[in-house]
Order: structure tokens, then C-alpha cells, then sequence
């Protein structure tokens, strides 16, 4: 038996009265960004001296953010970190960094604040979410956050390294979380 819809799409029932389809599924981080929700953040900075914060992130939206990815390589061995953070933060030289959306067809913005500086003061740490060893110069270290790190409205985080000197290149993959 078929039953035709108002647009002329058949839908097939069996003869036991159930409704026969064909279903497609796909993982949250492919329909969020079919959706236009899934942002890369993509900085270079060389922090002032060792344990200075050198890239922020809050979350000015009204939904939560999930971050799940980040990825850095450092010029020396170092440590990264992925902070909590409050406060204001103070910039010696800031530069804002635009998000990139990953459906380059769609026009979703990020609403965070999102900027690079060589020595983040004002913030205070609430304590380390994750960190990720980069033991060997100039190589890429990916940590994958198997739960999401879940930035809500008004929150922030920020990275720290360890080390001393050294320029660190960094990938931060965010989204937004529809409600």
C-alpha cells in the first residue's frame, strides 16, 4: 500500500500497517556543520615568558560552545595548557582572530571574543581542563576532547605553555550548540 503526500511523495506502509522508510545517519560534528555551527580558530604567538597565557576565547553567544579539538606545535619542547579562566583580560599587543566556519557556504558567525597576545594578564586560571605534551620542536601534537569541553554563555578559556620562549602555532576546534 502507498499513501501519497500533499507534494506528491509517496511513503510505502506494509500490510502490517507500518510506515516503510530508508534512514541516513551521520555523526553530531557532520550536522552541526552542514549547519554551519563547526568553527576552526587557527593563531601563531610567541608568549613573553614561561606559564603566560597567550590565547583567549569567550563565549559572547547565547548557546553553549563545544570545543573538542586542539592542536599545536611549538618552535622548543613544551607543555600547552587549556585553562578555565575569569577576569578581563589585559593585552600588551592584541590581535583579534576571526573564526573560520567550515561550511565555507554558510554565513554563521562565532559569537565569541577571540584574541592572541604575547602575555595575557587580568585572567585567572580555575584550573587546567587538558593539556598536551609537545616533546619535540617544530611537531604537531592533536589533543581530541572525546567529551567536548562545553564553553557556556559568558565563560571563557585560555592556553598557557610552559616553556619559556618559543613561538607556538595552534588549531582550536569549536562549535556551536544548538538548543
Amino acid at each position: 500500500m502507498n499513501i501519497k503526500g500533499p507534494n506528491g511523495h509517496i511513503a510505502k506502509v506494509s500490510d502490517s500497517g507500518q510506515l516503510q522508510v530508508n534512514a541516513v545517519t551521520q555523526n553530531l560534528a557532520e550536522a552541526l556543520n552542514l549547519s554551519g555551527l563547526v568553527f576552526t580558530i587557527t593563531g601563531t604567538e610567541t608568549a613573553a615568558g614561561a606559564n603566560d597565557f597567550f590565547f583567549y576565547l569567550k563565549n559572547i553567544g547565547t548557546n553553549d560552545l563545544g570545543l573538542s579539538t586542539f592542536s599545536a606545535s611549538s618552535s622548543v619542547p613544551t607543555e600547552i595548557q587549556l585553562h578555565s579562566v575569569s577576569g578581563e583580560p589585559v593585552y600588551v599587543s592584541e590581535t583579534a582572530i576571526i573564526p573560520t566556519n567550515l561550511n565555507l557556504g554558510s554565513s554563521v558567525a562565532l559569537p565569541v571574543i577571540s584574541n592572541r597576545d604575547s602575555n595575557i594578564t587580568g585572567i585567572t586560571s580555575n584550573g587546567i581542563i587538558v593539556f598536551e605534551e609537545c616533546a619535540i620542536a617544530d611537531t604537531r601534537c592533536d589533543y581530541d576532547i572525546s567529551s567536548t569541553v562545553i564553553i557556556p554563555q559568558g565563560k571563557a578559556i585560555a592556553f598557557s605553555r610552559v616553556a619559556g620562549t618559543g613561538a607556538v602555532k595552534f588549531t582550536v576546534g569549536v562549535g556551536i550548540i544548538a538548543q
